[in-house]
């Protein structure tokens, strides 16, 4: 069945830069680089749909078929941001569609956790500065 489920998935993502991977146990990866939000969040209706319509013959019959929940993450690459942080923005927004009652794509922009501003670090080194026992050596 797994094998059926990535072909299907291979199928939408057909440009010779996106990657299709087998992720954890029942999950799969895909990598859509150069992909606009709206566009990845579109190949992955289409792939949640063609999952849908996939005939397993080994499920019981009130099973009830296949079905696929999807994460979507996009993000500009940036400073500072790593690919864990990205799949895990992903992953975050496929347990929200399992959550969701499943067999649905939910995605979101994936926004890097901002720096302190300027007046945190200064108010903290000055505090610092002004009491030798806090001073980092």
């Amino acid at each position: 069945m797994l094998a059926a489920v990535a072909d299907c998935i291979a199928s939408a993502a057909r440009r010779s830069i996106d990657m299709v991977a087998r992720y954890v146990g029942e999950e799969f990866a895909v990598v859509l680089p150069d992909t606009a939000s709206n566009a990845a969040v579109h190949i992955a209706e289409k792939i949640r749909r063609v999952v849908e319509t996939l005939h397993v013959k080994r499920l019981p019959p009130d099973h009830g078929g296949v079905t696929g929940s999807t994460g979507v993450a996009t993000c500009r690459p940036a400073d500072g941001g790593t690919p864990p942080e990205l799949v895990a923005a992903a992953d975050a927004q496929l347990y929200a569609a399992k959550a969701a009652g499943r067999n649905q794509v939910k995605s979101a922009e994936w926004m890097q956790a901002q720096a302190p501003t300027d007046k945190a670090n200064d108010h903290a080194n000055h505090a610092n500065r002004a009491d030798p026992a806090k001073r980092r050596t």
